[in-house]
């Protein structure tokens, strides 16, 4: 029964899931939504942060060429606009500039060569409108790749003269949040190995006394109370071994004292059976079978017997020398008796000749 019990019990003390491998379980399921989360708050706000930097940027060159371009339309000099809006393309994130009358005929452009089909009817700004802005997209008639653009639009003179577009790249703002979305992912990937090592060796540090408790208990389980946890700090760890070790000490004097007990008992025991067998041998003894001797044995009833079997042995002796004395004394008696006799018939002679000498006289 004892066998089949600890087999299931050593089976759970295999498959049991420790504190070290918790701790760092632990570790993990809250870094890692931690990481994910601040990864994506992060990228998300640099991502509006530029969004709102690049449309600043595109309104104000849009509103720039606007007012610098009044009397250019008026003049249709689509010459110098080309100019003015050459030096604006030059600037980081500006993906495009457009100009165009009242009537959406393209006055200047960036574009080489030509002007991306339907751009113009993607934000239409009407004239009563200070600016407005929308996410278009187009593919490019070159590379036929896909552009994401921030298209700003400000009308000249309330759209009387045209409309001055300005196109912010999408793709520039895009790149930098991923970057630093990677950076960030390198940097929370850093600490987090940071902080499961500092996990792990804390947790070593916490799990070792708690080990060394586990296994003083176990072996307490199996009845070795020899061992002590040894104390290693003054914190709830080190209270719990203390109180542990005091536990264990306190089991030690019940245990020495059902120990006692035991002894006691045995030798109550094996006292009654002594007793027991010499009553039997001195009730031998007492029937004349003096070859019969008690056991002598450490405890108190030891002395007596082994007095009793001296007196015994003297008994002994003393009858062997009265049966070695009885023939010479059977002897001696009988020659007193025979000696007896023979002056009693000398005598019984004698009488008639004595009876004659004094008839004689």
């Amino acid at each position: 029964m004892t066998t089949d019990r600890t087999r299931p019990a050593s089976r759970e003390r295999k498959v049991r899931f420790g504190l070290l491998p918790k701790i760092i379980l632990f570790l993990f399921a809250a870094l890692v939504p931690l990481a994910a989360i601040t990864w994506y708050v992060s990228v998300q706000t640099l991502r509006q942060k530029m969004t709102e930097e690049f449309t600043s940027k595109g309104m104000a060159i849009a509103k720039s060429l606007a007012s610098s371009s009044v009397d250019l339309l008026l003049t249709r000099d689509a010459s110098t606009v080309q100019s003015a809006i050459d030096q604006f393309a030059a600037i980081s994130g500006v993906q495009y500039v457009v100009v165009y009358d009242a009537g959406r005929h393209l006055v200047a452009h960036t574009f080489a060569p030509l002007v991306p089909a339907g751009l113009v009817e993607k934000n239409v700004v009407p004239g009563d409108a200070v600016q407005q802005v929308k996410d278009v997209q187009y593919t490019d008639p070159v590379t036929g790749t896909e552009s994401h653009i921030i298209d700003i639009g400000v009308p000249v003179l309330a759209g009387q003269l045209g409309t001055v577009r300005v196109g912010m790249d999408r793709a520039i703002i895009e790149a930098a949040a991923a970057g630093a979305g990677e950076r960030l992912l390198f940097i929370f990937a850093g600490a987090a190995v940071v902080a499961v090592l500092a996990g792990v060796v804390f947790a070593r540090r916490i799990s070792k006394p708690i080990g060394e408790v586990v296994r003083i208990a176990e072996r307490v389980g199996q009845g070795d109370l020899s061992k002590l946890v040894p104390v290693t700090s003054r914190d709830e760890i080190g209270q719990l071994a203390h109180t542990f070790n005091d536990t264990v000490v306190r089991l030690r004097s019940l245990v020495q004292t059902e120990a006692e007990r035991d002894d006691e008992r045995r030798t109550r025991e094996n006292l009654q059976r002594n007793i027991t067998r010499f009553l039997d041998t001195a009730t031998e003894i007492a029937q004349g079978d003096l070859s019969k001797r008690g056991d002598v044995t450490s405890d108190i009833l030891g002395s007596v017997v082994d007095a009793i079997n001296v007196m015994v042995d003297e008994l002994g002796a003393l009858i062997k020398d009265v049966r070695q004395s009885a023939p010479q004394v059977s002897g001696s008696a009988n020659d007193l008796i025979s000696g007896r006799r023979e002056r009693r018939g000398v005598g019984q002679r004698r009488s008639p000749h004595a009876r004659f000498r004094a008839e004689g006289r």
